[in-house]
């Protein structure tokens, strides 16, 4: 298993969202409450995890108001 900061996200946003695939929240709230990691990984890696998981079309982003919100793509959630 990789230790680069970005593939550990990788796998911790699947992981989440895996046990709970109906989950959504902002990139900020996804790297304080989804990851929980604190100084472990920077916001960069979790934002360039999403960008990763987003281009391999796990999850999606969808607008509220002014805010990104990020989920699992509904591709994905139907699978579930």
């Amino acid at each position: 298993m990789s230790t680069e900061p970005r593939d550990l996200a990788i796998a911790a946003i699947s992981r989440y969202l895996q046990q709970y695939p109906a989950a959504t929240n902002t990139l900020e709230g996804i790297h304080q409450y989804w990851l929980g990691q604190g100084d472990a990984l920077s916001l960069e890696a979790t934002q360039a995890a999403i960008q990763e998981l987003a281009e391999r079309g796990v999850v999606e982003t969808v607008w509220m108001g002014s805010h990104e919100i990020w989920r699992l793509a509904v591709s994905k959630a139907d699978k579930s």
